[in-house]
């Protein structure tokens, strides 16, 4: 008779159970297929900025930054592609470095091709990390491992630069980095690690925003631009199991950069660098095998990544303009079962860079740009939303990015194209152009502030074909602009017809954009 109960217990539990399971089920698949419920438009909403009365009085960008390295740099030319640097430090900077800091050598090592877009610089900063990785492995030396450990790697389509801190004197340090450049240094990496990682940060960018951003500068310079061609080379990744491949790159790319080194010292212990201080590679002290037209030059404003950062991270940040009208269509890379919807909207511009470099950080310079206040702080629609600048080499546009929630999709697509309308039609008063001089002057200066910020800020320089001087007063420029230029230079900006770039579940959101925006069509696109 226990028995008996116990038995029939346990078959209640088994009935209990399963109607427990088939109510969450309902549920469920009830949340499923519950319609989602889209943000409705508003117009757009401008922050109110007043000046205060015991505001400080914003200075000239060349008077803030007066005293910096760049007024104690030697230079030596050792030949035609190679120039060596060296900071004379003063007992007040000595005074500033931390005790840890001033026990440290610093070298910065960058090669540069300020004509041409490098090929496949992503490849060679893989092929690069799995190499250090491997020398330091093979070390005895704690202080030498210790340098390994320092070793950044960083690219842009115009540079290649590793830079190093630590213990060990300046001809070693020079040596291991010029060790990287050498004929075969890369013969002996694991190549199928070099491909698996470059494979993996394709599907890595999907999340990230490397996919999006590739789709979006091929439609908006074109597929066969050398920029959209020289990263995520998928012929050559695959065929990286082959060393002639590699070394091919690895020397070409050597041979066609102008180098320069840059080192520190101090005053009590400062040296003149000669031909005859170091064994210089031969590589470095021959003519340059390739001899590239030159073209005009502008400022690079391009990310930087290290070794220990995904490759997904370089972007060809610097394209021409072209010169057809593009027809109001907004491309979806469709992402089933995504919640979130990844925007770019973009306007190629023109040479005079004055309006892209002022419009960027008045609509999108994080916090404090008008994006920002209206999409995320008044509406709700975003995390973040940010704009860019690009000034470099050959090209040059402005573009907005961000991510929406799949039900915000239409209304943040259509208030980031309603607020670059606005900029055309209304002049924007002058405290906020006096904002916007203000942050551009603090974020040059806080740039100058990072590990070789200096160094880098030479290299824009070099790149663009100006001085410091005249990169100060581009932006003093900006200060001096009047409410009536901006509103010229904002139309002149956006007289083209804006790039749009989705990725998101297209089943969700296309009929929302098409409600949101009826002007424009919209064509499903690839990532691959």
């Amino acid at each position: 008779m226990k028995r008996f109960k116990t038995d029939e217990n346990r078959i209640q539990m088994k009935q209990y159970l399963t109607r427990i399971i088939c109510i969450f089920s309902l549920i469920l698949m009830g949340c499923q297929h519950s319609p989602i419920n889209f943000t409705e438009s508003q117009p757009p909403n401008t922050p109110k900025l007043t000046q205060l009365a015991n505001a400080p009085v914003l200075q000239p960008l060349s008077s803030a930054v007066t005293e910096t390295p760049s007024q104690e740099l030697t230079s030596i030319k050792l030949s035609d592609r190679f120039t060596t640097h060296q900071w004379l430090l003063n007992q007040r900077q000595t005074d500033q470095e931390t005790t840890s800091d001033q026990s440290l050598n610093s070298i910065y090592f960058i090669g540069i091709s300020p004509h041409s877009a490098l090929e496949s610089p992503d490849v060679l900063i893989e092929a690069f990390s799995q190499r250090r990785t491997q020398l330091a492995n093979l070390q005895q030396s704690a202080e030498l491992i210790a340098c390994y450990d320092s070793i950044r790697f960083r690219a842009s389509l115009h540079s290649m630069a590793i830079t190093m801190q630590c213990s060990a004197s300046s001809p070693q340090m020079q040596k291991v980095m010029m060790d990287f450049w050498q004929n075969k240094s890369l013969d002996n990496i694991n190549l199928e690690t070099v491909q698996r990682n470059l494979k993996l940060n394709k599907h890595i960018g999907a999340f990230t925003g490397s996919e999006i951003d590739k789709v979006f500068r091929q439609q908006l310079l074109g597929v066969d631009h050398p920029y959209n061609l020289n990263i995520n080379n998928q012929e050559l990744i695959n065929e990286l199991t082959k060393p002639k491949q590699l070394q091919q790159l690895h020397i070409a790319t050597r041979d066609k950069l102008q180098w320069h080194l840059f080192t520190r010292t101090f005053e009590k212990s400062s040296e003149s660098f000669t031909e005859n201080n170091y064994d210089w590679p031969l590589w470095l002290m021959q003519a340059s095998t390739i001899q590239a037209p030159r073209i005009q030059a502008h400022t690079i404003q391009g990310p930087t990544i290290d070794a220990h950062a995904s490759n997904q991270n370089l972007t060809a940040d610097n394209n021409p303009a072209p010169s057809t009208k593009v027809a109001k269509t907004i491309y979806i890379i469709d992402a089933p079962d995504t919640v979130q919807t990844q925007v770019r909207v973009g306007f190629v511009t023109k040479n005079e860079t004055i309006g892209c470099k002022t419009i960027a950080p008045l609509l999108g310079r994080s916090y404090s740009g008008r994006l920002f206040y209206d999409l995320r702080e008044v509406r709700g629609l975003t995390y973040g939303i940010y704009g860019r600048c690009i000034d470099a080499p050959l090209s040059q546009y402005l573009y907005f990015y961000g991510s929406t929630a799949l039900e915000n999709s239409g209304a943040f697509v259509q208030g980031i194209l309603d607020h670059t309308q606005l900029l055309t039609e209304q002049k924007v008063s002058q405290a906020e152009i006096d904002s916007v001089a203000t942050y551009l002057i603090g974020q040059r200066l806080l740039s100058l502030d990072t590990t070789f910020g200096h160094e880098s800020d030479y290299i824009r320089h070099v790149l663009a074909g100006k001085t410091a001087e005249q990169a100060q007063l581009q932006i003093n420029a900006i200060r001096q602009l009047s409410p009536e230029q901006l509103l010229q230079l904002s139309i002149e900006t956006f007289s083209s017809q804006p790039m749009i770039v989705l990725r998101g579940d297209a089943d969700k959101i296309t009929q929302d954009i098409r409600d949101k925006l009826p002007d424009w069509q919209i064509k499903p696109i690839s990532a691959n």
